[in-house]
């Protein structure tokens, strides 16, 4: 018995479409087993007190435990001022953060988005509006974080990325009548390497 040549056409059509996706696609940039060292720059603010905005720098390290999730580790400074009330010059006032996590990323090609909670320890450093007759604040405390970034890989052991957190201190500022939340926006290098 002959065959039904429209049958034979649709099963040479799905056969070349499947060759066609394994010869042409790229393969899957998989991230397990992964080391990602980096570094970045750009500002925090403390928006429920009178500290100004100021510069912030920090370095990190993760790993690849799936495809999926990283471990992370943040460390992170920020230089803040006190607005100058009655005080002709107010040194600097430095936050600085330790925080690790686990996060969760989406593989979409070279663009990773994710987001991490991340635990740790936070300390002020510096000047505190206590000379204005004003409590000084605790110098550390343990923190939490929430980071949501995105990250793109223009190489394969090259990233390059946009890192938002938002910082939760369980102390307060001498200028916050409650718990102190804080903000920061990073752009950030990495190195990966290992798999």
């Amino acid at each position: 018995m002959p065959r039904d040549t429209s049958t034979v056409r649709t099963r040479f059509c799905v056969l070349a479409a499947l060759a066609s996706l394994l010869v042409f696609t790229r393969p899957a940039r998989a991230f397990e087993r992964e080391w990602h060292i980096g570094g970045g720059v750009g500002f925090a603010s403390l928006p429920e007190t009178d500290y100004a905005t100021g510069v912030a720098a920090g370095i990190h390290a993760a790993y690849g435990l799936s495809d999926m999730f990283d471990l992370r580790l943040e460390l992170m400074a920020s230089r803040h001022t006190y607005p100058p009330i009655e005080v002709p010059f107010t040194p600097a006032a430095l936050l600085l953060s330790a925080a690790a996590g686990p996060a969760y990323k989406l593989d979409v090609g070279d663009w990773i988005p994710y987001a991490a909670l991340l635990v740790g320890y936070y300390a002020f450093l510096g000047n505190s509006p206590s000379v204005l007759g004003l409590e000084t604040p605790p110098d550390q405390s343990p923190g939490a974080s929430v980071a949501l970034g995105l990250d793109w890989g223009p190489l394969p052991h090259l990233g390059l990325g946009l890192q938002i957190r938002f910082h939760e201190l369980f102390f307060d500022l001498p200028s916050s009548l409650e718990q102190t939340s804080a903000f920061s926006l990073l752009l950030r290098a990495e190195w990966r390497f290992g798999r």
